[in-house]
């Protein structure tokens, strides 16, 4: 009777039916209490403080890089990121530095595409299940209407 309420809920929040990751005793191999508590959501706050200074750090090479038209040193990013900075055409660079900050951090992390700048390939938000980050998530609203 509860499935579908389960399913609607593992669904939106998809952190909160993840098992909490176990943590062994060095010495003896025994199981230790975890000390995130129960909340999925405790690093949630400081992964978004470190994706808003890596969109700070962006911004800032591409207002460079698109104002003095020579190379500027690259950012301290991530790696995954450096070839699709190096590959940005002046056009490019120009139209996220006019998109504003909250459209680069769309872009940069979630499915919203900045009007020609190329999509990056592989984004900060969901990850595959190995690497997977359980503390945030990027599900989206479309497949809920088929329950």
């Amino acid at each position: 009777m509860m499935m579908p309420v389960h399913a609607l809920l593992a669904h939106f929040f998809p952190a909160a039916y993840e098992p909490l990751p176990t943590i062994h005793d060095n010495e003896g191999g025994e199981l230790v209490g975890f000390e995130a508590g129960l909340d999925p959501f405790g690093a949630a706050e400081g992964v978004r403080q470190q994706r808003e200074i890596e969109v700070n750090r962006i911004l800032a090479w591409v207002a460079d890089a698109a104002y003095s038209r020579t190379r500027v040193a690259l950012p301290d990013v991530r790696s995954e990121l450096l070839p699709w900075l190096t590959s940005l055409s002046n056009g490019q660079l120009n139209a996220l530095i006019s998109a504003g900050k909250n459209a680069a951090y769309g872009h940069l992390y979630f499915s919203m595409a900045v009007p020609g700048v190329p999509a990056i390939s592989s984004r900060g938000g969901r990850q595959d299940a190995a690497s997977r980050d359980p503390t945030f998530s990027t599900a989206e609203c479309g497949p809920a209407a088929a329950f």
